[in-house]
């Protein structure tokens, strides 16, 4: 294939978003598109004839590469890989390839042509997906999904620790089941509060354990939407709020409950004395110590001292050695309030993050509680989060639309490149500074107060002018027109507000320049359509004179011609007759006689040609019998004089002006001329058919045909000739001529003129184009 001549490919090949290239059989670029040049930040130019290793390198090493490649030319079937290839900003991107081969003359592998797709951001999706579902599930609170009937639809681990019930157990049954008997109607008024689109946070309440214990829980009940905005279910967050209660018993009641309390805490917690030492830990610290022993001395942890287990522990951690012990001794010694960090530990299984808090006793009490708490999960979020934001600002910098981002103040939050080249303005110029400077004084007030207003709609995104509606200001006071989009995001209970817009001016002049070649277009078509009209006149004014003048040398043939051959046939009888009869048998006279008869019969011949002369050029019948008569008439003299059998069917037609008449005459003339010519055939079809507004005669026959388009021009044959006269007689009576013909397949022609008037100074016909007629 040669892809430099293939047009079509090379539309293929500027789709934008989809990476397209070929390759020949040996791995090397012989076709690279715009897609694939943004990706690599390299021109087709400087790939060309590059192996593709080199342009893309792949993950793997290059030896695996060529196997897959050989293995793609040797199989030349379609497949689909993904790649990990390395962008121009320097990010792995994931590409999925579609590869299939173009096999030479031979059969064998001449190019292979992949289509790629980014597929990093479904990666991206799909390992947040992962990630939250690994949130609900190792989630310590009970996550339940169930429909607006209760049936309950997913159940995690946490929910089976809170009820006792696995998933297979519950899933598909209601929610009633954990309902003591002295709430039975209660799910029913969630319910219905959820269907009005009530969120129903921190909700008190009991639910039954598998195995009978009612079980104090905070709800957080959401309601659940479909795509079109319509509630669905709802999604309950239960927490086990047993240890607050408990808490809450042992402070009004014992010490003793608290240690029951802290005991079914999933938090490592510990309580000092005012001496750094541990005098009582709950399970779960108790099972960690005794997990990781070697890095806290004492019995479980207990009567060991919290400094230096801080100490012993700081060796695999990515803490300050000192900075722990140091806000626990403060905290001891009550010279802070409390103290909290996080750190990182490693393991065998991974990096763990956890959140020390240390806070003093209550009621006077010397000591201090300390509080581990496992946020490797939230940190993991908020890692991926800021990788995220990372990859935002990229892909924002790397944009060339302009991309501004205000605060509730409509002060600058973000300035990407494209607005810092189209501004002209710096960051940091422009940063915490009002959206105002950016835009000519006399839209400042206006377009604050209507960026106001979007704020307060709840509108997502709209366009806040149109094309040619508002203006921006460079920083060197140019102003210049610019489009644009602004949308709205919520974040943390406050709303930033995004601005996309473009410098449209280039695109304003093309417009102005479209308009004004419009309008000359417009201009030259009036011009043209005068010169038809004044055209269409002057064929009408020749046409005229010549059918007059046909019309005066018929009238002088027949009257004037007619009569002397007539007076003259008239004397050679009257000649002949007086010759005597005894002079017959003289020679001279016998020879006198025969030269008079054959004189007399070259004078009938004479005069019945004149007679067909005058018809010709002007056919009385038309006056006498009727269009319909005449042109039969025509059809069965013709077919004598050139033995071309002709098939005549018509009908009587409305009386026409005279002129479109004499049109339809000359039509049937020529095109019946042209069959006897040209056509080499001995069939001929004539028909006269009338509508309500047109009168249409057509000639057909299966001769051989010629090579003629649809509304293309006319041929330069004698028969193309004749057809053209044809096309100038029907315009000049505002009628119209429709060609059909192809080689081989014989022709067709049809003549159509108006009922009611000669066509002078009429609209054009409405008779299809898409037809074939060829019309003024």
């Amino acid at each position: 294939m040669n892809f430099s001549d293939e047009r079509f490919l090379d539309v293929i090949m500027d789709a934008e978003g989809v990476l397209i290239l070929a390759l020949d059989c040996t791995g090397r670029v012989v076709r690279f598109n715009r897609a694939c040049e943004l990706f690599s930040r390299k021109s087709f130019a400087e790939v060309q004839g590059r192996p593709i290793w080199q342009v893309f390198p792949p993950e793997q090493n290059v030896d695996q590469f060529l196997k897959v490649f050989a293995q793609i030319c040797a199989d030349a079937v379609p497949m689909t890989y993904e790649s990990l290839s390395e962008a121009w900003d320097g990010v792995a991107h994931y590409i999925e390839w579609h590869v299939t081969t173009l096999p030479d003359e031979q059969g064998g592998v001449q190019y292979v042509i992949g289509v790629g797709v980014d597929t990093t951001e479904q990666h991206q999706v799909q390992r947040q997906a992962r990630q939250l579902a690994a949130i609900v599930a190792s989630s310590n609170d009970a996550i339940i999904s169930k429909t607006l009937a209760g049936t309950i639809v997913s159940w995690n681990a946490g929910a089976e620790q809170l009820y006792g019930y696995t998933a297979e157990e519950m899933i598909g049954r209601s929610i009633s089941t954990l309902l003591p008997a002295d709430r039975a109607n209660e799910v029913v008024d969630l319910l219905a509060r959820l269907r009005l689109g009530e969120r129903i946070e921190h909700y008190e309440t009991e639910r039954c354990h598998k195995f009978g214990r009612v079980i104090p829980i905070s709800l957080t009940i959401s309601p659940v939407y479909n795509e079109d905005g319509q509630i669905v279910g709802a999604s309950t967050i239960a927490r086990d709020i047993s240890v607050q209660k408990a808490a809450e018993a042992a402070l009004r009641h014992s010490e003793a409950l608290a240690q029951s309390i802290l005991s079914s805490v999933t938090a490592h917690i510990a309580v000092l004395d005012g001496a750094g030492q541990v005098v009582a830990v709950n399970d779960a610290w108790r099972s960690f110590v005794t997990e990781h022993e070697h890095l806290y001395p004492g019995r479980d942890g207990v009567t060991a001292e919290e400094l230096q287990m801080c100490r012993c522990a700081a060796g695999n951690c990515d803490c300050n050695e000192e900075g722990a012990p140091e806000g626990i001794r403060a905290v001891l010694a009550g010279t802070r309030p409390s103290f909290t960090t996080e750190y990182a530990c490693h393991a065998d299984d991974g990096t763990h993050w956890f959140l020390m808090h240390v806070s003093p006793l209550v009621n006077g009490r010397k000591g201090a509680i300390v509080t581990h708490v496992d946020i490797t999960e939230q940190k993991e979020a908020q890692i991926a989060v800021q990788e995220s934001q990372a990859r935002l600002d990229a892909i924002i910098n790397s944009a060339t639309d302009v991309i501004i981002t205000i605060d509730e103040q409509q002060r600058i939050v973000q300035f990407n490149a494209a607005a810092q080249r189209t501004f002209q303005y710096e960051l940091a110029e422009v940063f915490g500074q009002p959206l105002e400077i950016l835009l000519p004084e006399r839209f400042r007030g206006v377009h604050q107060q209507h960026v106001a207003r979007f704020a307060q709609t709840g509108v997502t995104r709209r366009t806040i002018a149109p094309l040619t509606g508002l203006f921006g200001r460079r920083a060197n006071g140019e102003e210049f027109p610019i489009e644009a989009t602004i949308s709205r995001v919520d974040v943390a209970g406050q709303y930033l507000l995004t601005v996309i817009l473009r410098d449209v001016t280039q695109r304003l002049m093309t417009e102005q320049e479209k308009d004004r070649l419009l309008q000359q277009v417009s201009r030259q078509r009036e011009q043209l359509r005068a010169l038809a009209q004044h055209l269409r006149k002057l064929t009408q004014t020749v046409v005229l004179a010549q059918e007059q003048e046909r019309h005066r040398v018929s009238r002088e043939l027949h009257d004037e011609a007619g009569q002397a051959l007539t007076a003259l046939k008239f004397n050679l009888e009257l000649m002949r007759a007086a010759i005597p009869e005894q002079a017959q048998v003289m020679v001279d006279g016998l020879r006198m006689r025969q030269q008079l008869a054959a004189t007399s019969a070259l004078c009938e011949d004479t005069m019945a040609q004149i007679r067909t002369l005058a018809h010709d050029l002007r056919p009385g019948a038309l006056d006498d019998l009727g269009l319909n008569l005449t042109l039969e008439g025509y059809c069965h003299d013709f077919a004598e004089r050139t033995h071309l059998h002709i098939s005549y069917q018509g009908t009587e037609t409305p009386i026409l002006p005279e002129m479109a008449e004499l049109c339809l005459y000359r039509f049937l003339q020529e095109a019946l001329t042209n069959v006897a010519r040209h056509a080499q055939t001995d069939r001929a079809w004539v028909y006269l058919t009338n509508s309500k507004d047109w009168v249409r005669l057509r000639v057909a026959d299966t001769g051989r045909g010629f090579a003629y388009r649809p509304n293309g021009p006319l041929p330069s044959s004698p028969a193309g000739i004749g057809l053209l006269g044809m096309q100038e007689r029907l315009e000049a009576v505002g009628g119209q001529l429709r060609v059909l013909s192809a080689p081989g397949r014989g022709t067709e022609v049809e003549a159509a003129v108006p009922i009611g008037n000669n066509g002078q100074g009429e609209e054009e016909s409405p008779l299809l184009e898409a037809a074939g007629m060829v019309q003024g």
